[in-house]
């Protein structure tokens, strides 16, 4: 048994019909070709019936082995067909098992997403309240610079006007001084003359006391060479302060 590719290799058929005219045999004309040659005087059994039939049971044979050989042929056909749709079948079910894993990681990428809109929109406003708060707190610290400066521009106006007090007390405290240091040298002539003047009135009245009074000897003179308070012009190293 052998089998021919009439359109690969001519060769075969070729010497297939070489060998079969001087053999019995039997030949199938469906798929590629399929020969039966026997070699020997036997023809086993199985083979008997195909290799002996007339031509019309011949066809007959070939046209139910070509049927067959169709039947196989589909079979296979399907059994590959089958198979790659079983594969598909799993890659499908892959793709889809993929696929439900994107859907989920989609969710959960939008989910995240959502959330990070939410920080962002949270930061956003925070960062509004922030500005704002910033906004007030230059404004607030604005306001605290100009009272503070306003305040330091009327320190700097009473220490100014202190400083002008002292001067003018400084000058006044002198000036009182001078008036003091003044009134101390009067003071102190006056006391002076004060005591001179005592001690004149004291001599005077003691003189009184010791000798009587005179007539004077010369006009405008006491007697006796006295002054007009009693005491001789040269009476004790004390001169009258009335004395011309």
């Amino acid at each position: 048994m052998t089998r021919m590719c009439g359109s690969a290799n001519l060769g075969v058929w070729k010497f297939f019909e070489r060998v079969a005219a001087q053999h019995p045999s039997f030949q199938f004309f469906h798929g590629y070709g399929l020969g039966l040659i026997i070699l020997g005087d036997r023809v086993p059994a199985p083979t008997r019936s195909a290799i002996r039939a007339p031509r019309e049971i011949a066809h007959q044979i070939r046209a139910a082995y070509a049927a067959l050989g169709s039947a196989l042929t589909v079979r296979a056909a399907l059994g590959e067909r089958h198979r790659e749709i079983e594969a598909q079948n799993t890659a499908h079910s892959q793709s889809l098992g993929e696929i439900e894993a994107l859907k989920a990681l989609i969710a959960t990428t939008a989910g995240e997403r959502d959330e990070a809109v939410a920080d962002l929109a949270a930061g956003l406003e925070a960062l509004a309240s922030s500005r704002t708060s910033l906004a007030q707190a230059e404004q607030s610290t604005g306001l605290l610079l100009a009272e503070r400066d306003s305040a330091l521009a009327e320190m700097s106006r009473r220490a100014d006007e202190v400083v002008a007090a002292l001067q003018s007390a400084e000058a006044k405290l002198a000036k009182r001084d001078d008036a003091l240091s003044r009134a101390e040298s009067e003071i102190v002539t006056l006391r002076s003359d004060l005591a001179v003047a005592r001690d004149v009135g004291t001599a005077a009245l003691a003189a009184l006391r010791i000798e009587p009074a005179t007539v004077p000897e010369k006009p405008g003179m006491p007697a006796g060479g006295r002054s007009c308070c009693g005491l001789s012009a040269s009476a004790k190293g004390i001169h009258c302060p009335l004395a011309r």
